[in-house]
């Protein structure tokens, strides 16, 4: 649960939240209700922006698309209201998201563009992993490539290293290079474990199961799915692997 910081405001944690939206959406959430309902308390709109981005990413992890939008739109008010452009940027880079999932793709990349125009350090290569992930989505594989290939040329952090790869890793498979795509995930597969990121591990190893799949290796593509079903019913993230298809690594 939310717990205050070492700081003298005893200000409570908010940092946090968006990370861990993603990975335990139904707690986030119950930690933003918690947050909110002591009688008259009220965040800043800098505060306030951190936690509807928060909630947005929680709302989407559970496929709840308008719910998710409206909270991303929130979050780019808050940023604004208190003039925090990174934070903004941050925000409409997930508002895009929602609205592309939403099958709304003009107005995600509209979205997108204005992210773009106001990030700074890692939020730029979130943005160009974004963009890779719609490339890829719009079947322009080749460009997704080149989108996630200048952000592992760029990113130093970890999660943006793991989802880099895994998303060039799909979009390699589309393109029939099977082995260029192995690669990339099992280097992402060694990276998640190296840093304990137990579902994007279990995520990556079925999109071994997907690539093996594509390039006609039933087999071993059914053995990789029963393997990493297995490993998913044993722990708190099975509900994180899809039944069919591959997983794309959003940003945050």
């Amino acid at each position: 649960m939310l717990r205050p910081t070492d700081t003298k405001e005893g200000r409570l944690d908010l940092t946090s939240l968006a990370a861990r939206a993603v990975v335990e959406p139904v707690v986030v959430l119950a930690e933003i209700e918690q947050l909110r309902a002591p009688p008259g308390r009220r965040l800043s709109a800098a505060d306030e922006s951190m936690v509807q981005r928060a909630e947005a990413l929680a709302e989407r992890a559970l496929d709840h698309s308008v719910a998710a939008s409206v909270a991303a739109r929130r979050a780019v008010s808050s940023a604004r209201r208190a003039a925090l452009a990174p934070r903004e940027a941050e925000a409409r880079l997930t508002l895009s998201l929602c609205l592309f999932e939403s099958g709304r793709t003009a107005a995600a990349l509209a979205e997108l563009a204005r992210a773009e125009a106001l990030a700074v350090g890692p939020t730029l290569a979130q943005v160009a992993g974004q963009r890779g992930i719609f490339l890829d989505r719009l079947g322009r594989f080749a460009d997704s490539v080149a989108a996630h290939t200048a952000v592992l040329d760029a990113a130093s952090d970890e999660l943006d290293r793991m989802r880099a790869l895994n998303n060039r890793a799909i979009a390699h498979a589309f393109l029939g290079h099977f082995d260029a795509a192995q690669a990339d995930l099992l280097q992402a597969i060694a990276l998640a474990n190296e840093t304990g990121a137990v579902a994007i591990a279990a995520r990556v190893g079925h999109n071994v199961g997907f690539v093996h799949a594509l390039a006609g290796e039933l087999p071993e593509a059914l053995r990789q799915f029963e393997s990493e079903a297995r490993a998913g019913a044993r722990s708190r993230w099975a509900t994180w692997v899809p039944a069919t298809g591959c997983w794309a690594a959003s940003t945050r």
